[in-house]
Parts: structure tokens; C-alpha cells; sequence
């Protein structure tokens, strides 16, 4: 969030001291689930993962329906039923993989928009006249943009 902010940032080196006394309670679970919601909190990426997946299955399945047609129509070896069952689960599930990743993008941006990050932040304002608490008052400043 510090970054979003567009804040001024800088590394602190430390050496971590031996735990003198038991054992962490935060167990590897924890860690786990941490990491796991640290991943999907600020990111679109693994629902854009999906979306890649499913392009991919598709692509397999329409590839190995053309491969299978130019197999049968040159050597006749193709076993009856195997090459529908095979390019039809890869066409179908490559869309019902990338209809998930369009509604998985739809979601990403709503769950964006309901954070009411504001595009701007607003360090000093100049020669406007705020409105606070009923209250005008005249302030001198400048607009940085917000990272988002």
C-alpha cells in the first residue's frame, strides 16, 4: 500500500537475531494462506493464468483435430470414437476455461473498482478553497498522481 501511494521508500538492513526462547506459532499453514491471499488481494494475474490455460487447451484441441483428419485421410490407422472424444474435451474444455477467465476479468475489475482507491492523492492544494466541515478555507499546494 506504501507503494501504491507513491511514498518514498528505503531497505533497512538488519541482522535477525537467534529466537531465544520456543518455537514461531505462525505455522507453515499460515504462511501458506498468507502468501496465498498476498497473491490474489493485488493481482489479476492468476485469473489472466486461466484465461492463458484455456487458450492453450483450445489450441491443442483444434490442433489435434486437424492432425488427427490429415492421419485418417493418409494412412487410415485412426481408432473409431478416440479422436472425437480427445478433440472435442480439448475445444470444449479451452472454452469453458477461457469463459471463466472473461468472467474472472469482469470480477478482477469490479473487485478494482470497489476498493475506491482514488486516482489522485492529494499532498497540497493551491489556490483552491476547500470546503471542510462547512468551512472555507484557501490552501496552496500541488496534485501527485496516485500508482495504481
Amino acid at each position: 500500500m506504501i507503494a501504491w501511494a507513491g511514498f518514498s521508500q528505503t531497505s533497512v538492513q538488519y541482522h535477525r537475531q537467534k529466537r531465544e526462547h520456543g518455537i514461531s506459532k505462525y505455522t507453515l499453514a499460515k504462511m501458506l494462506n498468507f502468501a496465498w491471499n498476498a497473491a490474489l488481494s493485488f493481482s489479476i494475474l492468476p485469473i489472466r493464468v486461466i484465461s492463458i490455460c484455456g487458450l492453450l487447451v483450445a489450441a491443442f484441441g483444434f490442433s489435434y483435430g486437424l492432425f488427427s483428419i490429415l492421419r485418417h485421410l493418409i494412412y487410415q490407422d485412426t481408432v473409431p470414437g478416440w479422436t472425437t472424444i480427445i478433440v472435442l474435451l480439448g475445444i470444449i474444455g479451452g472454452m469453458i476455461l477461457i469463459g471463466l477467465g472473461v468472467i474472472g476479468e469482469y470480477v478482477g475489475r469490479i473487485y478494482e473498482e470497489i476498493k475506491h482507491r482514488p486516482l489522485y492523492i492529494v499532498q497540497e492544494c493551491v489556490n483552491t478553497e476547500i470546503v471542510q466541515y462547512g468551512i472555507r478555507r484557501k490552501q496552496m499546494g500541488f496534485l501527485r498522481r496516485g500508482l495504481s
